[in-house]
């Protein structure tokens, strides 16, 4: 039997069980996704979609991503549908003046 363990702190979400990481975010709490990680072993399970799940609900905040993007950090965010939400691009600045 699986103990996975779900941590929220400020800043970071974290999915793990007692040996290894299995899925970690970092975010603003404007809900800016500022990195995702899904060990490869994991990845196809959901758990990347759990934490955009989890983290929406915490901020209260529509979830977009911040750039640059990697081809698979795009793909995801594209599968889970950040990309149409908003402008990627827009992230960085939007942390710097908090208008966004």
């Amino acid at each position: 039997m699986i103990n996975l363990q779900f941590i929220h702190e400020p800043g970071h979400l974290l999915l793990k069980d007692e040996n290894s990481t299995w899925a970690y975010c970092l975010y603003a709490e404007t809900g800016g996704l500022d990195y995702i990680f899904v060990h490869p072993m994991r990845r196809g399970k959901g758990l990347g979609r759990f934490l955009i799940n989890q983290l929406a609900s915490i901020t209260g905040q529509d979830i977009f991503p911040a750039t640059p993007l990697s081809a698979k950090g795009r793909a995801f965010c594209e599968h889970v549908g950040l990309i149409g939400r908003h402008d990627p691009g827009l992230l960085r600045e939007a942390l710097a003046d908090k208008s966004f």
